[in-house]
């Protein structure tokens, strides 16, 4: 298999397959047992590697699970990183979580783990979203009133204005009808 792109759902690597690629992961969760041969990017929900990465893994999302090798450079930005007995990182590692802190259990072999405040996951910021609607509903506000007040004060003349279009249409568009002298 060449490169995997994932987009939502569930998908699972068996441990027989070989992807030759790149795997490309965004949403959903995603469980690798099998072997990637090139680079893995995730922004996932929960990523679960217990085969092999052959390059570099960059892993940015909700829960990182990692019981495989890994032999390029690992960027790991998760709110949860579990690392097993059996992980293995053949290069440097550098990571952040919620806790500031993860136990790799010595298996990063050539080189270190280093906690990256860098790569912290920025959260949306919700209380702008409670501005925006307070905003949306005087928007809303103001475009009633003005509604109600040219109604106020042109209703006679909206009424007399669909009158004239509803009973003498064609007249109300310019054109006229001539017959004989005789133009309506």
């Amino acid at each position: 298999m060449g490169d995997l792109v994932v987009t939502g759902g569930t998908v699972t690597v068996d441990r027989d397959v070989l992807i030759s690629g790149d795997l490309l992961v965004i949403s959903g969760e995603v469980l690798i047992d099998g072997n990637v041969n090139g680079d893995i990017k995730s922004t996932s929900g929960t990523l679960t590697l217990n085969g092999d990465a052959h390059r570099s893994i960059d892993c940015r999302g909700g829960k990182l699970i990692i019981n495989g090798q890994v032999s390029g450079d690992a960027t790991l930005a998760c709110n949860q990183i579990e690392i097993g007995s059996k992980a293995s990182f053949e290069k440097a590692v550098r990571y952040w979580n919620d806790k500031g802190s993860a136990e790799f259990h010595g298996s990063v072999k050539n080189g270190t783990a280093i906690f990256d405040p860098s790569l912290e996951i920025e959260s949306g910021r919700w209380h702008y979203l409670g501005f925006a609607s307070l905003l949306m509903i005087w928007y809303m506000g103001t475009a009633l009133l003005f509604i109600v007040l040219v109604n106020y004060l042109f209703g006679r003349t909206f009424r007399n204005a669909a009158n004239n279009i509803k009973n003498s249409s064609l007249k109300s568009l310019g054109l006229v009808r001539c017959r004989k002298n005789n133009c309506t």
